[in-house]
């Protein structure tokens, strides 16, 4: 698979990575700012949890597309992360969603046992899918799976760390913690998964 990109050397890279981010960043505005709104308003009376959740999804694709786009030209590569992202993304905006429902009395290490594993296979969906569906070759794409991964993991260990840590701070206080942890542990990895996707020594070329 051909990438036509104009990605060249280290600001290349990085600006693929910030679109990363920002891409998976988008979904998470839906569920935690978009959702919650158009409850309060009345969009989803007498409606079952697949309307948000189609919402959510919608915010998936959207965001993984126009990611995808900033790899390069052709209509394969936004396909590609347009079917990565809303399979990846789901598992920690599930996490994400869950996090009031929390007793409040969890560890470090029981949270961490679940997010960390979690984090690290969802983000390695969204590079082995991404990478698969893009026609990149089985190394390349074990190489950014591996690369998301590990960029799950921290991601997965901030929000354990963060939400133990709030426990006892004020309701409002611990909620805009949380919601900033939040952030960091859905865009790092992404960003992450970008930068190696981009990154000339990682990406792949048609010969």
């Amino acid at each position: 698979m051909l990438i036509e990109s104009s990605i060249t050397g280290g600001s290349g890279s990085l600006r693929v990575a910030v679109a990363f981010a920002v891409a998976a960043l988008l979904p998470l505005a839906v569920l935690l700012v978009v959702v919650p709104l158009v409850g309060a308003w009345g969009g989803f009376v007498d409606s079952s949890v697949r309307r948000p959740l189609a919402m959510v999804l919608v915010a998936c694709l959207v965001g993984g597309q126009w990611a995808g786009g900033r790899l390069g030209h052709g209509v394969r590569l936004r396909v590609a992360f347009g079917v990565a992202f809303p399979i990846a993304l789901m598992i920690p905006l599930l996490i994400v969603a869950g996090l009031e429902s929390l007793s409040g009395h969890e560890t470090l290490v029981g949270l961490a046992r679940w997010f960390v594993p979690a984090f690290a296979l969802a983000y390695s969906l969204l590079g082995a899918v991404g990478g698969l569906l893009s026609g990149s070759p089985r190394g390349h794409t074990a190489r950014v799976a591996g690369i998301c991964a590990g960029g799950g993991a921290v991601g997965g260990i901030v929000l354990a760390g963060v939400v133990v840590g709030t426990v006892g701070l004020p309701a409002t206080a611990a909620g805009v913690v949380r919601v900033c942890s939040a952030v960091v542990a859905c865009a790092l990895p992404a960003a992450v998964g970008g930068w190696g996707l981009a990154t000339p020594r990682l990406r792949w070329l048609d010969d």
